[in-house]
């Protein structure tokens, strides 16, 4: 139906924003696809391994904050999309977020954020995941 198409729309547009070399713009992009899983749920399990794939290259070019609002974003789809719960989405996500994970100190804070994220991932995917 329209919803359907509208969303499709949101989810290249927002990529779209997620991929800007703006900050601002990736920022805003990212926090509007948090909201869009939380308000679209399961509507977004056709788009989740695009989605996997963009929060991926926007993660490469990242600076460290919005990397923060990045982390929300996962959290979110793995909150909300149950497609997100795919071993593909899993694999894509996953690596990026350890590389980085083994490299912070654990008193950063930054450490905590990725401690959530990871805490989030398991408890939708189960223990398995991290094995």
């Amino acid at each position: 139906g329209p919803n359907a198409a509208f969303l499709r729309d949101c989810v290249v547009v927002l990529s779209n924003g997620m991929m800007s070399r703006d900050k601002r713009t990736q920022r805003q992009a990212a926090s509007e696809v948090t909201r869009l899983a939380y308000d679209a749920g399961a509507a977004l399990n056709p788009y989740v391994e695009d989605l996997s794939k963009v929060v991926v290259q926007a993660y490469g070019i990242y600076q460290i904050n919005n990397r923060k609002t990045l982390l929300d974003t996962i959290d979110s789809l793995f909150s909300s999309v149950p497609g997100c719960v795919s071993q593909s989405v899993i694999a894509n996500i996953l690596p990026m977020l350890w590389t980085d994970f083994d490299q912070l100190n654990e008193s950063d804070a930054l450490a905590q954020v990725y401690l959530h994220t990871f805490g989030v991932i398991v408890s939708k995917a189960g223990p398995s995941v991290i094995e």
